[in-house]
């Protein structure tokens, strides 16, 4: 697969091997980290993060790493849910979507357009305290529901982005449990 107009220093390893995620384990942005530790309920080890993302991009019917300059950026995937039409999409970034926030944001957007023509709508959870993230996603095309939604005391928001007339189709077609985890 390869994306137009990216910057020339971003390299993009799709359905990349456990080998690859491992790297980014260790480079996770503090945010991102504080979701992954709200979704286990309890502190999260390196290898308990490094677990998590080979899992992640396993599980996933695509994977990406991407890297600026050999440094791990961000670490993302597609995952089927209960419905057919509906795929959960999940991306990790580290301090490099910080440091180089076009290239990641440009990325992003170009990614996530090529997804929802493979995949039809991409939907997920944010965190009701990452603000950062959510005026991110929302720069990116993405829509949130009215409402958060409030798991063992955490509010979560639910995100999600769509072609065409199947808009309407993504609010309420997936349970809480199947959701909420990555």
């Amino acid at each position: 697969m390869e994306l137009e107009g990216l910057d020339k220093n971003l390299n993009v390893v799709w359905n990349p091997l456990p080998s690859v995620v491992r790297k980014f384990a260790q480079h996770i942005r503090g945010m991102d980290l504080l979701e992954q530790t709200m979704l286990t309920g309890s502190s999260l080890t390196y290898f308990d993060v490094e677990n998590q993302l080979m899992d992640g991009v396993f599980k996933a019917e695509l994977g990406w790493a991407v890297f600026w300059k050999e440094v791990p950026m961000c670490v993302g995937g597609v995952q089927v849910t209960e419905s057919a039409s509906v795929y959960l999409v999940w991306q990790v970034g580290t301090r490099m979507c910080e440091l180089k926030p076009l290239a990641y944001t440009h990325f992003s957007i170009a990614g996530m357009e090529m997804l929802l023509e493979e995949f039809g709508t991409l939907t997920n959870w944010c965190l009701d305290e990452n603000k950062s993230t959510q005026r991110w996603l929302q720069h990116c095309g993405f829509s949130f529901d009215a409402d958060p939604v409030e798991v063992e005391g955490v509010k979560w928001w639910r995100f999600y982005k769509t072609i065409g007339s199947e808009a309407d189709i993504c609010a309420g077609q997936m349970s809480e449990a199947i959701s909420l985890r990555h």
